[in-house]
C-alpha cells in the first residue's frame, strides 16, 4: 500500500468517526474531520492535486471555526443556565 493510499484510507475512517461524533452532539467530531482533511492536504500535495488540498485547506478552517463556535454557544448555554 502506498503512503498516499495509507493517508485516503486513513483520512476516510477520520470522517466517518466525525461523522458520528458530530451526529452524537461531541465537539471531538470537528477535531477528526480536522484530522482526516489535514491527511486529504498532505496526499493532495503529494498527488499533486491542488484542488484537493485546497479544499481540504479551506475545511481544516471551518473545523476551526465549528470548534469555536461550539465552544462559544456552549459557554452561552451553560451561563444561561447558571442563572
Amino acid at each position: 500500500m502506498t503512503l498516499f493510499n495509507l493517508l485516503g484510507w486513513v483520512g476516510n475512517i477520520g470522517f466517518i468517526i466525525g461523522s458520528y461524533l458530530i451526529a452524537k452532539r461531541k465537539v471531538s467530531g470537528f477535531y477528526c474531520f480536522a484530522f482526516a482533511n489535514t491527511l486529504y492536504i498532505i496526499s493532495g500535495f503529494l498527488a499533486h492535486l491542488t484542488s484537493l488540498s485546497l479544499i481540504s485547506i479551506y475545511l481544516v478552517s471551518m473545523n476551526i471555526y465549528g470548534i469555536i463556535n461550539w465552544n462559544n454557544t456552549n459557554k452561552i448555554i451553560t451561563k444561561g443556565i447558571s442563572k
